[in-house]
């Protein structure tokens, strides 16, 4: 049979299915998850109106084990065709725990009333055919923080549940530099197929490891999201080595900056709006103000080890933290409504790092997102953090 006829130009229809349909299609294996994960309360400075959330539901682990399907280099859309062009959409083995219908962000999707379909007549036509691979990447890799605290984890699982699929070719999205540099250094003989945005790809085997991560489409939903927490001290000790070296008095102050970018409509979303005040304030305390993205791993992984206090708006180069040494302050920035720096939190308490909050006031119109406000910080309420963390 010609692969177009096989895979088609027909209309295809997404079924979100249940565990036993999944089980036919392929190899599906549960594994030990804890039921929860919890943080403590936090410390926070300035005036807020914050609803934590500290202990969240972990969603179970598993292993697939999928055979013949197609995977989508833009977001990692993973499906196998059956009878009648219909599809079966495998992004919701991570979410079909919780009953949740994924969500995707390939061009060839699309929302519809009971979940998600194919919005035009797709080509299924696969680019090229690779015998095996371990997918790792997902609709969420962009993100230095999922990537950092999902897509890794899901490696350290399939190495850990799948043993004898350590030789097959680790399979991710596309992303930056930085990210290659990340899964070399946990990797560095491993075979990795970039998946390209614009390309679909078939294997004759995928292996497919899921974490307790939940990461809603729906802000709604935003206080529920979670990662594999567990892991994170294995996913350190991977990337620093069992003996990373000891710092003599470490006393740099690190201040992460934000990107601003003022978007066509105006908005300027989820930054520091008078950052350089807060620069120059921290420049008293000998602060160093950094870029993360514009730095390379080896020179990421010596400043947060090196440093006593890391000083950042919650967002994803708080995965970064993975670097830091036990102890270590961290002083989230963020406005003072509608977010949760609680998420953050799960991970910098399971790294022993002292935290603490400013609770910024957020400015109306530099979003259409509550969730996504640029905020001014108080210096009064930052010196007051800082004081804190026995500085000053």
């Amino acid at each position: 049979m010609r692969d177009k006829d096989r895979w088609g130009m027909s209309p295809c229809v997404i079924e979100n299915k249940n565990l036993a349909s999944i089980k036919r299609q392929g190899d599906y294996r549960s594994l030990t998850t804890p039921a929860t994960v919890a943080c403590k309360p936090l410390k926070i400075f300035g005036a807020h109106s914050l609803e934590m959330n500290l202990e969240r539901k972990l969603p179970a682990r598993s292993i697939a084990t999928v055979r013949n399907c197609l995977v989508s280099g833009q977001s990692a859309a993973l499906f196998t065709r059956g009878w009648l062009h219909r599809a079966t959409h495998w992004a919701v083995l991570p979410e079909v725990s919780l009953g949740n219908a994924a969500g995707n962000y390939a061009e060839f999707f699309g929302r519809h009333r009971s979940g998600w379909t194919f919005n035009v007549n797709p080509t299924l036509n696969p680019q090229r055919q690779v015998k095996r691979g371990v997918l790792i990447g997902s609709r969420y890799s962009f993100n230095h923080f999922h990537f950092v605290c999902d897509t890794l984890i899901r490696a350290l699982i399939a190495d850990e549940a799948a043993p004898d699929t350590r030789t097959w070719p680790l399979v991710i999205t596309e992303g930056s530099y930085q990210q290659s540099q990340f899964i070399r250094t946990l990797f560095p003989e491993r075979e990795i197929i970039v998946l390209t945005s614009n390309e679909l790809i078939l294997f004759n085997e995928l292996l497919v490891p899921v974490a307790s991560s939940f990461s809603p489409d729906d802000p709604n939903s935003a206080r529920l999201a979670v990662y594999d927490v567990p892991y994170i001290k294995d996913l350190q000790i991977r990337l620093m080595g069992s003996n990373p070296g000891q710092v003599p008095d470490p006393t740099n102050i690190l201040f992460v900056k934000r990107k601003f970018y003022q978007a066509p409509n105006g908005e300027i979303a989820r930054t520091i709006l008078n950052q350089d005040e807060v620069i120059s304030f921290l420049d008293g305390f000998g602060a160093i103000a950094i870029s993360p993205e514009e730095m390379s791993f080896s020179d990421q992984r010596e400043l947060f080890h090196s440093a006593n206090t890391v000083v950042a708006m919650a967002g994803a180069a708080l995965a970064n933290a993975v670097f830091c040494r036990p102890g270590t302050n961290i002083i989230i920035i963020c406005q003072d409504r509608n977010v949760f720096p609680e998420y953050f939190c799960l991970m910098l308490e399971e790294l022993g790092l002292r935290v603490s909050v400013v609770a910024s006031k957020g400015v109306q119109g530099s979003s259409h997102h509550p969730s996504h406000l640029s905020v001014i910080v108080d210096i009064a309420d930052l010196r007051d953090a800082l004081n804190w963390c026995n500085i000053g």
